[in-house]
């Protein structure tokens, strides 16, 4: 064989054997928690009391990595890192065997196209930062702020210090104890209460907005109960369920209002609708109404005028916990029901 060739061949296996360890290095594992012991990754050294784990540094997964709880440890776990998480599209546990995540003083970082958590994550002091994950239960940080990025929370989410949402689903309350709360897209199926600015956008709220000691600015949003604030209101092409408090000026464009506006300083509506009263400190000044307010329409719907029978639910496909379908629910009136496809009525 020449030198020429044989470099060749040598290079060729160089290459193939790269590609292999390149291979292994990214394929995805499973850790076990069990009796006694655990393989999980981790910068420091292990420690178990009862049915929690304890990390001494850092843990940090590969893409697609995922963390079981071994069928001989009866319940659920929990997993603490002293110094925080790094984690990229992994699964945390199953709905029979959950995990929760806790964190010391390191932050929790959450990167990927989609980690899944069986229970809830939470940290002391360190930040939060999730991006596409599902949450089976509440996300919290003690001292530390929020991000989330995508994805669904099935409990509450609170921060010691600032939250920002963007595109997230919170089913509980969101709530930043001494920070400012920034919400654009994403719905919270609870209250949203901060105790700095509060600024959302394109943003569903059922229950109330209320920032205790700033002010809130809303714009395209909708907001089932009230929204109070400790500063000044401003509301642009929203819906608002019940009513409008704020210690400082209120002012109001295209919005509904579905209850009182009341202010310690002025108000300014334009083009808007109030079904309460308006009460101001300052000077009041309303231009359009209720006729003229572009989103009246779209926040009111009109009332039936024909006794209920039954509510049509009526959805593309199946739905499961970590792929939500959209549901049209419909009011009818007739008892004469129509067979609809993967519809059920009642």
């Amino acid at each position: 064989m020449s030198r020429q060739a044989f470099m060749r061949g040598g290079l060729c296996v160089l290459l193939l054997g790269g590609l292999a360890l390149s291979s292994l290095a990214h394929a995805a594992s499973t850790y076990t928690f069990g009796l006694l012991f655990t393989n999980a990754p981790c910068s420091g050294g292990w420690s178990k009391s009862g049915n929690t784990f304890t990390c001494s540094g850092q843990m940090t997964l590969g893409s697609g990595d995922a963390l079981a709880t071994s069928i001989l440890i009866f319940g659920n776990i929990t997993v603490v890192a002293n110094e925080g998480f790094t984690l990229d599209s992994n699964t945390i546990g199953t709905p029979t065997k959950t995990i929760a995540l806790v964190s010391d003083v390191g932050a929790i970082e959450v990167v990927g196209t989609g980690s899944t958590f069986s229970a809830s994550v939470s940290s002391t002091d360190g930040a939060i930062s999730m991006t596409n994950a599902t949450v089976a239960g509440s996300v919290k940080t003690t001292n530390g702020a929020l991000t989330l990025v995508g994805g669904t929370i099935a409990g509450v989410a609170q921060a010691g210090g600032a939250i920002t949402a963007t595109g997230a689903a919170v089913t509980g309350n969101l709530t930043s104890h001494s920070g400012a709360i920034t919400l654009t897209g994403g719905s919270v199926g609870g209250n949203a209460l901060a105790a700095g600015v509060i600024t959302a956008t394109d943003s569903t709220v059922t229950g109330n907005l209320t920032s205790s000691a700033a002010a809130i600015t809303l714009v395209r949003g909708s907001v089932w109960g009230d929204v109070n604030a400790a500063a000044a209101i401003t509301i642009t092409d929203s819906c608002i369920g019940g009513s409008v408090q704020a210690s400082g000026a209120i002012t109001l464009t295209r919005t509904t209002v579905g209850n009182n506006v009341q202010a310690g300083g002025a108000i300014t509506a334009t083009d808007s609708c109030i079904a309460g009263t308006v009460m101001a400190g300052g000077a009041t000044t309303i231009t359009g109404g209720c006729s003229s307010s572009p989103v009246q329409s779209s926040c009111k719907a009109t009332p039936p005028t024909t006794p209920l029978d039954h509510f049509a639910f009526s959805y593309a496909g199946a739905a499961l916990t970590c792929n939500p379908q959209p549901i049209t629910i419909s009011a009818c009136s007739s008892c004469r029901l129509q067979p609809l496809r993967r519809s059920s009525q009642y």
